[in-house]
């Protein structure tokens, strides 16, 4: 299975190159989440998706083989560039988390949610699911999604409730990740949704040992 996950990661690694991904970036300025803090409503929705974009990918390609193994994300001081996609996913949902929450009247958290709306579909335009799934994360929260869900139903609302609903959808965990999976295999080049692949690591890494009998059970290794 070492070899067989080899394969995935460098064919996964090559389809997030930043090499790769010029083509699809007007912008390739690598923006910091810190520097967003309070700004959502300044922002081009395009030009921030392709900021986004390019520093999950540079992130995305610094990832060791050797840190997706036995787990070592999961553990302290390993793992180090696993945890770097996933720290910058986290700002990301935080961020969005904040900004929304910053907001004092129900008009203006309206415009940040379409404002988010619009980035999480600039980023899938740009194959970008890792960041566009962080960006929806953050809508998802308890905390802002009955503002998402009670939006005012105008042509703007609408579409950006089409876009949440959509990328939740795509990022289901039903069936392993089976929309997301499907999706997948029609981009290249591409920020893949790193959750899927640790998701599958860990499920093997459980049952790698797992036998019946005294023979491995296939029906424990398969990814229902």
């Amino acid at each position: 299975w070492v070899l067989v996950m080899r394969r995935v990661f460098e064919r996964t690694i090559a389809r997030a190159s930043p090499d790769n991904l010029n083509g699809l970036l007007p912008d390739p300025t690598i923006i910091d989440i810190a520097s967003l803090a309070g700004k959502l409503l300044t922002l081009n929705p395009r030009t921030t998706a392709c900021q986004l974009t390019m520093a999950h990918s540079r992130l995305y390609v610094a990832i060791k083989m050797s840190d997706c193994l036995a787990l070592k994300w999961t553990k302290p001081g390993q793992g180090l560039s696993v945890c770097a996609v996933l720290d910058q996913s986290q700002q990301i949902t935080e961020w969005v988390v904040n900004e929304i929450n910053l907001q004092s009247d129900d008009s203006t958290r309206n415009e940040c949610i379409i404002a988010c709306a619009k980035i999480a579909q600039e980023c899938l335009n740009l194959h970008n699911l890792e960041t566009c799934f962080a960006v929806v994360q953050g809508l998802r929260d308890q905390r802002i999604n009955a503002h998402v869900l009670g939006l005012m139903p105008d042509s703007s609302a609408q579409e950006c409730k089409k876009t949440y609903e959509n990328v939740s959808k795509l990022m289901s965990p039903n069936h392993s990740f089976r929309d997301y999976r499907g999706h997948l295999h029609q981009l290249a080049p591409c920020v893949p949704y790193l959750t899927v692949y640790l998701s599958d690591l860990t499920f093997i890494e459980a049952d790698q040992n797992t036998f019946s009998g005294g023979m491995i059970d296939i029906r424990q290794k398969t990814l229902n």
